[in-house]
């Protein structure tokens, strides 16, 4: 990649992709839809969808309003 910092925007990008790839698999392993996460993560649905897309990243502040601890225990409420 020439650009400069071209690979590290692409490694960032992948990374977003992995988590929220793992996040929808967690959460469909679980029945849970968006919106079921949405309400217990104290988000909206299209947040949740742009998070799992790795569209976003969620903030460390955002993250915080999860139920906790994430991801160990309330996938089974």
């Amino acid at each position: 990649m020439a650009e400069p910092g071209a690979a590290e925007a692409y490694e960032a990008a992948r990374l977003a992709f992995e988590l929220g790839t793992a996040v929808r698999e967690m959460r469909e392993a679980r029945g849970w839809t968006q919106s079921r996460l949405a309400e217990a993560s104290e988000m909206t649905q299209p947040a949740i969808a742009r998070f799992e897309v790795g569209g976003t990243v969620p903030t460390i502040p955002c993250l915080s309003g999860w139920p906790s601890p994430w991801p160990l225990n309330w996938w089974s409420s």
